[in-house]
């Protein structure tokens, strides 16, 4: 990209991000297309018109720097900076600033009974008995500092009430984007180019269910960084052998199983069969005797350990019992799909079919883009045989552990919610697609373009409008019109969330109430193309 090409790109997305923060302030109009469309063929032209205005009549160049500039960005940790600030910027532009269920709820009052009274005991709705959460204590722990930013800017200041609710919502965004930089680093790790390995975090960014949770207090977002951040780990160790990727692999995982226990049974043992594929005695790898190898292992099962002893003692502390989660008593109304049964009592075709092909529940309805990641997946294999095979054994135990779960759906949320942990790895064979972008053919290249602008599409649909409201107004009484809602297409969430938005509702953007969101949207243009500059090749090397 020549430097007269940045700046002209600059300008065209300065101006269609004006126009964008306009519809978001206003609510969109008849002629928001046009808005967007003119927004940025007037900030291009413009800026088009005075560089060559520049040129003709001074005959000087522009920028002469410019070469030093694009490789001070490409070093590594001003683009990781750069990735991580962009996503956040754009998650925090969609932020909602408040809760959407009981379950983010239980979670913000845990982080605020800690702060005001000390304990953990709390109270939904206000005045009913005081309870433990069942839900993870990692997360209100770390949303601490947020709230205590919050709360000190609590006053009467128009557009901006219960400001410690808005301060920890954000917890998510910071995650998301996080997570999505630990993608790309895996990508990287994986011997994708930068180009391909941003490209591809930014499908995943904002055309799949990861961009609806970064609005949502829910704990999957989290839990997919722990599990990401411990694969990305291991998949360092094979390099550089070192303890402290496998002591950083350890602590992630048990920071993670005491947020969320069925980490322990789930993600564990896929990743130690990983770990110890890697330390396993040979020739040539990271471990050459057994002595070596046990002593690395137990830097990495010690956390685990550590963590499975507090989380054991904590729901000792809870419930008078280590073994007891707080979901024992946890089940749906019955209804003709279910017996209202707790646990998993789900018949396991019904749980299946409901993720993988149900009108409402689907994750390739929810995520198009899946697709050319599970036609990704052979290629992907015959890249990296052992990370294919971590991919396609995380999703397996992932889809048969949820299937029987009760509420296999999740609900009220936007798609299978529980599948998103394992999206973080299913969506990994996805680079292929990029990588081999020019060998690819018309049809494939068409296909991938229509599946990336529908997931685009229903992420859209997803942050635009809060969907809870169609949830409570079909499932019925005692939830007896629920089966609906996942199986008949007429009644699909994702449907029911079209007709929501067309009615012209308010945008459902926090910042839309203040003038940083413009700010934001412009902040949001440059780190972009910043970050696009600085992951292109730079020389022959680079």
């Amino acid at each position: 990209m020549t430097r007269t090409g940045f700046i002209t790109i600059l300008a065209g997305l300065l101006g269609f991000m004006s126009q964008l923060n306009w519809i978001a302030s206003h609510g969109p109009d008849s002629i928001w297309y046009l808005r967007l469309a003119l927004g940025g063929l007037a900030g291009w032209g413009l800026a088009k018109g005075v560089l060559w205005a520049w040129v003709r009549f001074t005959g000087r160049g522009i920028w002469p720097g410019f070469e030093g500039f694009r490789q001070g960005l490409a070093k590594p940790k001003v683009l990781y900076s750069l990735c991580f600030l962009f996503l956040a910027t754009i998650y925090l532009l969609s932020m909602g600033g408040h809760f959407y269920s009981y379950d983010d709820r239980f979670r913000f009052e845990t982080t605020k009974a800690i702060v005001e009274r000390g304990e953990l005991l709390v109270s939904l709705p206000p005045g009913s008995p005081q309870v433990y959460s069942k839900y993870g204590i990692v997360q209100p722990v770390l949303s601490l500092p947020l709230y205590l930013v919050g709360k000190s800017f609590l006053g009467p200041e128009e557009g901006f009430e219960h400001f410690d609710q808005v301060m920890v919502s954000t917890f998510m965004q910071i995650t998301t984007a996080l997570l999505m930089l630990v993608i790309f680093l895996i990508l990287r790790e994986l011997k994708y180019s930068k180009r391909v390995a941003l490209g591809t975090v930014v499908i995943i960014a904002f055309t799949t269910m990861f961009w609806p949770y970064a609005k949502f207090y829910f704990t999957e977002p989290f839990n997919a960084l722990c599990l990401m951040f411990a694969f990305w780990q291991l998949m360092r160790l094979k390099s550089t052998g070192s303890n402290q990727n496998l002591l950083a692999a350890g602590v992630s995982l048990g920071i993670g199983g005491v947020n969320a226990t069925m980490l322990f049974a789930t993600a564990m043992p896929i990743l130690g069969l990983y770990a110890v594929w890697i330390l396993w005695p040979r020739p040539g790898g990271v471990c050459t005797t057994w002595k070596q190898a046990l002593i690395k292992i137990a830097w990495f099962i010690g956390p685990m350990i550590i963590g499975l002893a507090f989380l054991l003692g904590f729901n000792d502390f809870r419930y008078g019992s280590p073994f007891k989660t707080g979901y024992e008593g946890d089940r749906g109304f019955r209804t003709i799909i279910q017996d209202g049964r707790p646990g998993f009592s789900i018949p396991w075709f019904v749980g299946l079919y409901g993720l993988l092909f149900s009108a409402g529940k689907s994750v390739f309805l929810y995520n198009p883009p899946l697709v050319l990641a599970v036609a990704c997946l052979g290629r992907f294999m015959r890249r990296t045989k052992a990370e294919a095979w971590v991919v396609i054994a995380f999703c397996l135990v992932w889809l048969v552990f949820y299937c029987k779960w009760w509420a296999w759906h999740g609900d009220i949320c936007w798609g299978p919610r529980y599948l998103l942990p394992a999206l973080g790895f299913a969506f990994l064979p996805l680079a292929e697609a990029l990588a081999r972008w020019r060998q690819s053919s018309w049809g494939f290249k068409s296909l991938f373009i229509i599946l990336v602008g529908a997931g685009l599409a229903v992420q859209l649909l997803a942050i635009s409008a809060p969907f809870a409201a169609y949830f409570q107004a079909t499932e019925g009484p005692r939830q007896s019109r629920w089966h609906l809602l996942h199986y008949v297409p007429h009644f699909s969430p994702l449907w029911g969330q079209v007709k929501t938005v067309a009615k012209g509702m308010n945008v459902d953007f926090y910042l839309q109430k203040s003038g940083l969101s413009l700010w934001l949207a412009w902040l949001a243009s440059v780190l972009g193309l910043l970050l696009w500059m600085g992951s292109g090749k730079i020389s022959k090397k680079g």
